[in-house]
């Protein structure tokens, strides 16, 4: 599988296979790279997908959380920001076949000090979430939308660690009406304008 366009289009011509039987996936599910586990903006992307849990559910849609992080999950679990199943890749295998970079640490804290991140930011904390810098900063993360039977409906990959995928092409892709998500605590920008949902 290769990455489509790194800022998030669809990209439909892409399978996922199951390593382990070679068959393709039997479930829709949504898949987020997270960062790292003590990242503020990382929680903030897991409580927002978690917000359409119960739409997932409703379709039999699985959410699924990736990190390398593993000295931050106790933190990431005990703070319940995650709804779906979590899983650890500590050797970053997942991230290296979805070619996630890593940023340099003057991009990382000049990105966090941009427009975008003093939002990200205030959205953070008007939901009370707080993070730490503990662990590897640096490596970007994304997300990914696959379809039953494998096809990749979405793509996103972070250019910078402020960078979030576009939550109302999430819920477009997989026929969920934004009015089925009461709470998200970001918002949504579609290929014109940010609104919240």
């Amino acid at each position: 599988m290769e990455p489509s366009n790194r800022r998030g289009n669809t990209k439909q011509n892409h399978r996922l296979v199951n390593q382990d039987d070679n068959s393709i996936l039997e479930q829709a599910c949504i898949i987020a790279l997270f960062r790292r586990f003590g990242c503020k903006f990382c929680r903030l992307e897991a409580a927002n997908l978690s917000s359409m849990k119960p739409a997932l559910d409703k379709r039999r849609i699985r959410l699924i959380g990736i990190s390398f992080d593993k000295d931050g999950v106790k933190e990431f679990t005990d703070g319940n920001f995650f709804k779906g199943e979590l899983y650890l890749d500590p050797d970053r295998k997942t991230y290296q076949t979805l070619s996630f970079k890593r940023v340099s640490m003057c991009s990382g804290f000049c990105s966090l000090f941009s427009k975008a991140g003093r939002k990200l930011n205030a959205e953070a904390n008007a939901a009370n979430i707080s993070g730490n810098l503990s662990g590897d900063g640096w490596q970007t993360g994304g997300l990914l939308v696959v379809g039953k039977g494998g096809d990749i409906l979405y793509q996103f990959a972070q250019e910078q660690v402020v960078n979030h995928p576009d939550y109302a092409k999430i819920m477009q892709v997989l026929q969920i009406d934004p009015n089925e998500v009461p709470k998200m605590n970001a918002t949504v920008c579609g290929d014109e304008t940010c609104t919240k949902p």
